[in-house]
């Protein structure tokens, strides 16, 4: 996936309500451990209007699976972690902090893609801004609210559980971003728990409230 700073159509271009960050594999750990998300600096315009308190999640684009639920905890900014992606010797300063609010199973793309469909611009490209209509808020008295991009097709009930759509058929997509695999032996304890979520979506799972600092 690239990331297109100019040229692109459709909704999502600001963060109105939420956002979505995108990392490979390996940059998905750098992002969990350090607790910050990153772009590049053509997508700085975008990432300072992401306020402190926005609902953010993680589009992994080589399984092409969407995780969260995470939540803004500063406004956004440049340079925010200076040392964040350097050990590939890259450099995303457009960054955002984060807390984990919620841990659920991870989302594929076929799942969620109706429920943003105004934001994608070509087959495989979406703009990373969510609008309130694009979020759900199921309420919950064990913690704060949930917020996912999915279809809004059933009711929410006290205890949320993901209801998938029926998938649609894609191919995997062929353009790289030019990210590169972070290095690290050290993951945080959300990283752990994160990587061994299961890669398909169950009906029947459920969302588990993360312990905030």
């Amino acid at each position: 996936m690239e990331f297109d700073a100019e040229g692109k159509s459709g909704s999502g271009r600001v963060p109105d309500f939420g956002a979505i960050f995108i990392s490979n594999c390996s940059t998905k750990k750098e992002c969990l451990r350090k607790k910050v998300f990153g772009l590049p600096s053509n997508q700085a315009s975008f990432v300072k209007h992401v306020s402190d308190g926005t609902f953010l999640f993680l589009f992994e684009y080589e399984k092409r699976e969407l995780y969260g639920v995470f939540q803004a905890s500063c406004d956004g900014a440049m340079n925010i972690v200076p040392d964040a992606f350097k050990s590939v010797g890259k450099h995303f300063p457009a960054q955002i902090c984060f807390r984990t609010i919620w841990i659920c199973d991870p989302l594929p793309e076929y799942d969620f893609r109706d429920a943003i469909k105004d934001n994608y611009y070509s087959k495989y490209k979406f703009n990373f801004g969510l609008s309130e209509d694009q979020c759900i808020l199921p309420s919950n008295d064990s913690g704060p609210p949930v917020v996912h991009p999915l279809p809004t097709t059933e009711p929410i009930s006290s205890s949320p559980t993901i209801e998938p759509i029926v998938p649609v058929q894609h191919s995997p997509a062929s353009d790289g971003d030019g990210l590169s695999p972070v290095s690290s032996s050290t993951t945080s304890p959300e990283a752990d728990q994160l990587n061994t979520l299961s890669p398909v979506v169950n009906p029947s799972a459920q969302l588990h409230p993360a312990s905030l600092p």
